[in-house]
């Protein structure tokens, strides 16, 4: 069998929320489960929740007070019965095929991820970008390497679909923003390759009120414990190729929100973390030629002066 249970979890997001689970009604793969986490919802999404669970009956609803997306995520891989799983951001929506194709490519391939293109899409109606629709077969190096550039390999968990098995009990960490990086660290290690489809089959909705990119949040800098986690593990398992790519993805994942913090005004503590941060990261880093792009030089600026690097992005950052 091959059931694959997709968890999508729901808070306040009435005005996106039909849209999202339709997109996986319409699957061309049917044998589905899906599994609605109403997370204390006071907008009336968890009312619509109960409404849309009436028009099909692969779908099923639990209510729950407000504890945060790995809770919701958490509480649906512990209903789930499905031999795949998938997650999928309610304010987001997937290409009819996504399911079937994804599924097809595990199973041709004899992997227990795989992995699709997706888009970030700025309206209802933002046209799905023509790709080459080739697959690829990454293996622990290349999965590394790709998560540099952050372009086909992603950390994030929507655009995949995942094994069951290879899951088993791992789950989310509670209220830790950027909670992907704690499951892909866990189970890119345990899974070794993953398959990806280059085509674009999952729409990614930015800059919607109340998203996680709409605030800055402080917690989110616990990315940076699991960075150290993944890098200790690799250096342990004598993967120092590994382990150098982990740091200058830590690296540039400090310079980036170092560049949030100066648009967002976040205090000068929050700044220090982050160059703290950048320094132990690039230290490690600079013993290989990993940095992707336009982050050689913004590095190279950044190890010069932070301070020079905020001016100067201030100034970008306005044009």
């Amino acid at each position: 069998m091959n059931r694959i249970s997709v968890i999508i979890p729901v808070y306040n997001v009435f005005n996106y929320l039909e849209k999202c689970v339709f997109s996986v009604i319409n699957q061309t793969y049917k044998d589905l489960e899906i599994i609605l986490i109403d997370d204390g919802s006071t907008d009336g999404s968890g009312e619509l929740c109960d409404r849309i669970r009436d028009k099909d009956s692969r779908i099923s609803v639990v209510h729950q007070k407000n504890q945060g997306l790995s809770v919701a995520r958490n509480t649906g891989l512990d209903i789930a019965h499905g031999e795949w799983i998938a997650f999928l951001d309610s304010d987001d929506w997937i290409q009819p095929e996504m399911y079937e194709e994804l599924l097809n490519a595990a199973n041709d391939y004899g992997v227990d991820i795989s992995s699709c293109a997706m888009h970030r899409c700025e309206s209802e109606d933002t046209l799905i970008p023509i790709t080459d629709n080739s697959i690829t077969v990454f293996e622990e190096e290349d999965i590394i390497e790709g998560l540099i550039s952050n372009e086909v390999m992603l950390f994030e968990v929507w655009n995949k679909l995942w094994k069951k098995t290879l899951i088993g009990d791992v789950r989310f960490i509670p209220r830790q923003v950027s909670e992907d990086v704690y499951f892909d660290r866990i189970l890119f290690s345990k899974a070794k390759k993953i398959v990806h489809i280059s085509k674009v089959m999952h729409n990614y909705r930015v800059n919607r009120p109340g998203n996680t990119n709409s605030t800055f949040k402080i917690n989110r800098l616990s990315i940076f414990n699991e960075f150290d986690k993944w890098y200790d593990d690799l250096i342990a398992q004598k993967k120092d190729v590994l382990a150098v790519m982990i740091a200058t993805i830590s690296s540039q994942f400090a310079v980036h929100i170092f560049e949030e913090t100066i648009e967002k005004k976040q205090p000068i503590n929050v700044k220090k973390r982050l160059i703290d941060e950048y320094k132990k990261n690039y230290k490690k880093a600079r013993k290989g030629h990993y940095f992707f792009g336009p982050y050689r030089i913004k590095t190279k600026v950044m190890s010069i002066s932070p301070k020079l690097y905020s001016a100067l992005w201030t100034i970008y950052s306005k044009r």
